[in-house]
C-alpha cells in the first residue's frame, strides 16, 4: 500500500486505520487530503449519532433552522478546528499612550477630517507594521497534494470581526502598512457601515492575510480566537481595564491595560516566532509612534 509519509502521520494523530482508505494519488497513492476526509468523516457520523441521542431525549424545545451565514460560519470554524493544528499565545499590554493620543486629538480629527478614530485603527495598524517585520506570521500554509509550502504575502490586508444579526463577516483593510490611522479609520468605517447594512461586496471580503477580532466593545476581558484559514495568525483582543501594575521603580500604578491572544496555525510557525510577533507588536502599541495623517511610508 503506497502512502505518504505527511498521511502516514496524520493517521497515525487521527487514528485512522489506512488499509480502509482509498488512495487519490498517483496510482493509488493515499495522500494527506485522504487521510483528513476519511479522519473527517469519522467525526461527522459520530457528531450525528450524538445528535440523534440529543435529539430523541430533548424533544420539547424550539428549533431554530440555520442561515446560510450561519451553515458557512459553522463549516469553516470547524474544518479549522479539525484541520489546522493551533496554538496561543497571551500577553498584556499599557495602552496608556494610545488613551492619551486619543483624548488629545480625537475631536480635532473628527472635526477637520470627519471620521473618529477608534481603538481599532490603532490596532489594525500597529499589527500592519507589525507583519512587515515578521513575514512569515503574514503568510499561509498551502497543502499542495501532499507537497505542501509555505506562501508568505506580498501585500498585509486586515481583516476585521464584524459582528452582525445571527453571525459575523470579515471586511478587510487591503494593503493596510500603507495607510495611515486616518486612511484606517475612513476605510474602516465604511466596511463596518456596509457590513451592518449588508451590503458589503465580495472583494471588501477576499485576500485577508491577518485577522483582528476585538469583543472590548461588548465587555469581554479576554478569549481566544479560531484561526480564519488560510491565514496564519489571528488577533483576539479583550477590553480595556484599569489595572495596578508595578514598575520599575517597584511602584503600584494605575494603567488601563489590555489583554491579547494571538492564535497561529503551527504548521507555519512555532511558538518562539510567535512569542516574538506578539512582543514587538506590545512595543508598537506602547510607542507612541503613529503615522495619523500621512500615508505610511
Amino acid at each position: 500500500m503506497r502512502v505518504s509519509p505527511a498521511a502516514r502521520r496524520l493517521a497515525k494523530q487521527r487514528g485512522v486505520d489506512l488499509t480502509k482508505i482509498k488512495g487519490s494519488g498517483p496510482r493509488g497513492r493515499v495522500i494527506l487530503k485522504d487521510v483528513a476526509e476519511a479522519a473527517a468523516n469519522v467525526v461527522n457520523q459520530s457528531v450525528k449519532i450524538e445528535n440523534k441521542v440529543i435529539a430523541s431525549i430533548h424533544a420539547k424545545g424550539k428549533r431554530v433552522n440555520l442561515t446560510s451565514m450561519r451553515k458557512t460560519i459553522a463549516q469553516r470554524m470547524t474544518a479549522s478546528f479539525m484541520n489546522v493544528p493551533q496554538f496561543q499565545i497571551k500577553k498584556r499590554v499599557d495602552v496608556s499612550s494610545i488613551v492619551q493620543l486619543r483624548q488629545a486629538v480625537v475631536s480635532s480629527i473628527e472635526h477637520s477630517a470627519g471620521v473618529r478614530l477608534s481603538f481599532n485603527d490603532f490596532l489594525i495598524q500597529a499589527v500592519a507594521l507589525t507583519l512587515k517585520k515578521f513575514p512569515r506570521v503574514n503568510a499561509s500554509f498551502i497543502d499542495s497534494e501532499g507537497d505542501p509550502y509555505i506562501l508568505e504575502h506580498e501585500d498585509i490586508n486586515i481583516g476585521l470581526a464584524v459582528a452582525i444579526d445571527d453571525g459575523l463577516v470579515v471586511p478587510v483593510i487591503h494593503q493596510a502598512d500603507q495607510l495611515s490611522l486616518i486612511e484606517i479609520a475612513e476605510k474602516r468605517t465604511e466596511l463596518v457601515e456596509k457590513a451592518r447594512k449588508g451590503l458589503l461586496k465580495p472583494e471588501e471580503m477576499r485576500g485577508g492575510t491577518f485577522t483582528i477580532s476585538n469583543l472590548g466593545s461588548v465587555g469581554v476581558d479576554e478569549f481566544v480566537a479560531i484561526v480564519n484559514p488560510p491565514e496564519t495568525g489571528i488577533l483576539a483582543v479583550g477590553n480595556i481595564i484599569e489595572q495596578p501594575v508595578l514598575t520599575n521603580r517597584h511602584e503600584t500604578l494605575i494603567k488601563p491595560m489590555i489583554t491579547l491572544n494571538a492564535s497561529y496555525d503551527h504548521r507555519t510557525i512555532d511558538g518562539a516566532y510567535g512569542g516574538r510577533f506578539l512582543a514587538q507588536l506590545c512595543d508598537q502599541l506602547q510607542s507612541g509612534q503613529w503615522n495619523i495623517f500621512s500615508t505610511v511610508k
